[in-house]
């Protein structure tokens, strides 16, 4: 049996910005009430030049809505023209504020070359688009159904974007992820690109991409996790990797391995600290002897990795308390 987790999901829920809040007895007042019930508020993009730049989604509309910094006084609402791309549909993908230019980026399929393209163009207020497209990915695919997607980060200065896509190619058995970085005008800093061939005569075979991170330097990370279980020796064989591409390396591909045993990773979050620090967070489940992972969760793990020296300092699993055990204890 094997199992193939591309990425985490990312969810978008439409929310409403409300001026007022009420916590029991104690009640905030910020701004001026927005009347619109209908134009949701589904993203603060940024704040630039004393302006708070929102997206909201007006019908099958999206609008950039502005407002002061100081009082959250409406400024105004645009939406946003997406033209064509060689008479294709473009898809709305996100919209970024990177050193205070708003970038929209859209997707679009070729059905007969079986590319799926990426495009970023700068917008401005009222949103109209510039007239030059900076074509951010063109992926190969199987076809449009196992296009796949693209995730995405902004560096912690909001000075450059960090974009993934992966697929499925079933024919051959593989994944394919790709990795650009781009800085605040959308150029390409570096790309990496791997596929990875699964083995079906492994038992229990899992891969998961289970994070990409960019610290304050620049530097992009990427979190692998691979298992499958040795059923002759009875033992689960895990490969936790961190994955780092550093611009003093001049993003050359550095593999950082974090050593486990009987555990089996469910899942990861990586956050990165201004002092040279990635933490890794997740649940983890045990292993029985016959090197099978059990269902149950077992407990949280977290891990500290130095990225000067590439050395993982701390490794720590605390173990879930259940429900029944706290019974006990009272």
């Amino acid at each position: 049996m094997r199992k193939i987790i591309l990425m985490f999901m990312f969810l978008l829920t439409g929310m409403s910005l409300f001026a007022q809040y009420n916590f029991e007895n104690i009640s905030i007042n910020y701004g001026q009430e927005i009347p619109d019930p209908k134009n949701k508020i589904v993203k603060i993009i940024g704040e630039s030049n004393g302006k708070i730049y929102t997206l909201a989604v007006k019908g099958d509309d999206f609008t950039i809505k502005i407002f002061s910094s100081e009082e959250m006084k409406f400024v105004s609402e645009n939406i946003i023209v997406i033209p064509e791309v060689k008479d294709r549909e473009v898809d709305f993908e996100e919209i970024y504020l990177l050193n205070g230019k708003l970038y929209v980026i859209g997707s679009v399929y070729n059905r007969k070359e079986k590319i799926f393209r990426l495009v970023g163009t700068e917008v401005s207020e009222k949103g109209i688009l510039s007239t030059n497209n900076n074509i951010l990915f063109q992926a190969e695919v199987a076809n449009k159904a196992l296009r796949g997607d693209f995730y995405y980060k902004v560096s912690p200065d909001e000075g450059a974007l960090l974009i993934m896509h992966t697929s499925i190619f079933p024919k051959d058995e593989s994944v394919k992820y790709e990795i650009k970085f781009f800085d605040d005008t959308l150029k390409e800093l570096f790309a990496y690109s791997e596929k990875v061939v699964f083995d079906d005569s492994k038992k229990d075979y899992e891969f998961l991409i289970a994070d990409f991170e960019v610290n304050y330097q620049d530097d992009v990370f990427l979190i692998i996790n691979e298992s499958y279980r040795d059923s002759k020796k009875k033992e689960k064989n895990e490969r936790f990797e961190l994955h780092a591409f550093k611009r003093a390396n001049n993003y050359q591909k550095e593999v950082i391995n974090i050593a486990l045993k009987d555990k089996e990773i469910i899942n990861c979050s990586g956050f990165s600290t201004n002092n040279n620090t990635l933490h890794l967070v997740g649940f983890y489940s045990s292993v029985r002897e016959s090197g099978r992972a059990n269902k149950e969760l077992k407990g949280v793990y977290s891990v500290a990795i130095n990225t000067t020296t590439n050395v993982a300092e701390k490794i720590n699993f605390n173990e879930l308390i259940k429900v029944k055990d706290i019974t006990k204890q009272l």
